[in-house]
């Protein structure tokens, strides 16, 4: 995730990836925007399968967002954390097989979800 001031970093940071680093064998996917309207800021997210291929995103993100503006904020999360935080715990402290922490949420955060896949229709 790298989360400019603008709308016009974000492209020029879109941009920057496109002329550096296509064409690609792998895809790229994303998006671009913010989800509260109140926020000062505009995120692009990345979505990326492992970690070389997080490790690899992320420095060529940092270097190019710096020739951008110097006002900007770059970090990676799990998407997955919305959900199984409550669940599992932080992300972060995960191994292959963690286990549920909180066994009473699992009737809410399946609720959740199935309020997620209708497009938050009941």
């Amino acid at each position: 995730v790298v989360v400019f001031r603008e709308l016009d970093e974000c492209l020029a940071l879109l941009q920057s990836y496109q002329d550096e680093k296509f064409p690609l064998q792998r895809s790229v996917r994303g998006r671009i925007g913010t989800n509260d309207k109140e926020s000062p800021n505009i995120a692009v997210v990345f979505q990326v399968y492992d970690e070389e291929e997080r490790q690899e995103m992320l420095a060529d993100l940092q270097r190019m967002a710096k020739e951008i503006t110097p006002d900007f904020t770059i970090f990676y999360e799990r998407g997955c954390q919305d959900l199984y935080l409550p669940l599992c715990g932080n992300w972060q402290e995960w191994v292959k097989v963690t286990p549920i922490k909180n066994p009473h949420l699992i009737g809410s955060i399946k609720e959740k979800v199935r309020r997620l896949l209708r497009g938050g229709k009941n």
